[in-house]
Parts: structure tokens; sequence; C-alpha cells
């Protein structure tokens, strides 16, 4: 079987709920880190906090709201 002869079921990267969490934590932290002039301190545990919340929200994204299945 060629390669044109195979279909694939996938989405655009800006349709993907995982995508979006992981491109927003990504900016937040990055902007927590060199956007914002606030205490060191508090700038960890601003990162820290990000991190946690968007993996754990990846993690549950694909857990229970993507039907996807990731081996057929």
């Amino acid at each position: 079987m060629s390669d044109t002869d195979t279909t694939t079921d996938t989405k655009s990267f800006l349709a993907s709920k995982i995508n979006w969490t992981a491109i927003i934590g990504a900016a937040a932290s990055l902007g927590t880190v060199f956007g914002l002039d606030i205490d060191p301190v508090m700038q960890v545990k601003i990162v820290t906090t990000i991190s946690a919340v968007s993996s754990a929200a990846i993690v549950v994204w694909r857990t229970w709201f993507t039907s996807k299945t990731l081996i057929k």
C-alpha cells in the first residue's frame, strides 16, 4: 500500500484542547519570568503553580475529554 492510499483522522493543532493548554501554560510561565517585575520568590511560586495546573489540565483533557485512542 502506498502512502497516498493511507488516510488519517487528524485535526489541526489549533483545534486541540491539549495544545492550547500547553501553549497558554508556557506563555504564562515565560511572561512571569521575562515580562513582569515582581519578587523572585513570587515568580517561583507563580511558575510552579502554572506548570502544575497546566500539566494536570493536560492529563484531564486527555483522559476524560478526548475520544480518540492513541493506538489503533
